[in-house]
């Protein structure tokens, strides 16, 4: 019986130890020939199953909490002299715009300003937030992180 080789290795559990498969037989000590097939798991398939359908469970887990969080997530900043608070949705879109006293001295140029650099901060805090929810999913350091940061940071201005 002449078996296809596949690479299961990135399906493995967390310390599950590693054989080769030639011919249809699993080596625990090695491979058969040097640089034969891929690696396998050489636990049971059952105990292989399950540890999978454990790390798909906790995929979803921390998929759910990432999807609850982002969905909370909303960016709040006061200007620096305190005439402008700035609320934002995950999305950047501005749900709530208030003034204070201190914003009838401004004039109108500055007030707008204000508004405009009130707005930027609150974004990038709600583009910390969206990140921090979603690197328990992706990872710290993953590619796909990396673009989601090239997409959540504001532009300087």
């Amino acid at each position: 019986m002449n078996v296809g080789f596949v690479n299961v290795a990135f399906l493995q559990p967390r310390g599950a130890s590693v054989g080769r498969v030639a011919r249809g037989r699993v080596f625990r000590n090695g491979p058969a020939r040097a640089g034969s097939g891929p690696t396998v798991p050489t636990m049971d398939g059952r105990e292989f199953l399950a540890a999978y359908q454990d790390r798909l469970q906790d995929v979803r887990d921390r998929t759910a909490r990432a999807r609850r969080a982002l969905a909370a997530v909303a960016g709040t900043a006061t200007s620096r002299d305190g005439a402008v608070v700035v609320t934002v949705d995950q999305a950047g879109a501005l749900q709530r715009l208030q003034f204070t006293e201190h914003a009838e001295v401004l004039s109108r140029a500055e007030l707008a300003a204000t508004v405009l650099d009130t707005a930027r901060r609150a974004r990038a805090e709600a583009a910390r937030q969206a990140e921090a929810a979603l690197v328990p999913v992706l990872g710290e350091r993953s590619e796909a992180m990396q673009v989601v940061r090239s997409h959540l940071t504001p532009p300087e201005r």
